[in-house]
């Protein structure tokens, strides 16, 4: 088998397992931690994370996040991020549909606010798609230092779509939680 069909095979099969074990879930926040854990390791990264923006807030905040063993957790210092701090990704994905930063060292001038954020947390590749609902984006997936699968942004994609999916429904069952209870 030519290295491009076992490739492709792999993807195949990484989104039939997500999208089997997603399926077949036993529980919210459990579903989502899996699912970042799958693709951490499916890119080989160092972080597997989500971002949510909050409208009423005019807000962005990294609200799940994997790491890999040894990688220092970020997701306290990003938190109500002003609306401001996304609009370079909300720019990229409205004109290519995804974030690739290959090199952070050589693709961004050292001066550049995109520079400033991603550098102090280690980070010198990655992989960023948004989670989209009719249209808007409401949020992105991403993964830092990604090692392998660089060019597999379906499987990205898959995920992001099936975890805004999650996400929703965790948040009805919240909702409908604190109905009950008053």
């Amino acid at each position: 088998m030519n290295k491009l069909v076992y490739e492709d095979a792999n993807q195949e099969q990484c989104i039939r397992r997500f999208l089997h074990g997603f399926l077949n879930k036993t529980g919210g926040l459990h579903s989502l931690e899996s699912i970042l854990l799958e693709v951490g390791q499916f890119f080989e990264a160092d972080r597997a994370y989500i971002f949510e923006f909050d409208e009423a807030r005019a807000s962005v905040s990294n609200t799940y996040e994997w790491c890999a063993e040894g990688i220092t957790p970020e997701i306290d210092n990003l938190q109500e991020l002003p609306m401001s701090a996304a609009t370079m990704w909300l720019d990229g994905f409205k004109k290519d549909g995804h974030i690739f930063i290959n090199d952070l060292e050589k693709e961004y001038d050292h001066e550049s606010v995109l520079y400033s954020i991603l550098k102090p947390q280690g980070i010198h590749s990655l992989m960023v798609v948004p989670m989209m609902v009719h249209g808007e984006v409401v949020g992105f997936i991403g993964v830092d230092n990604p090692c392998t699968n660089m060019d597999k942004s379906l499987f990205l994609s898959v995920v992001a779509a099936s975890c805004y999916s999650e996400i929703a429904h965790n948040k009805r069952i919240l909702s409908e939680k604190l109905e009950l209870e008053k």
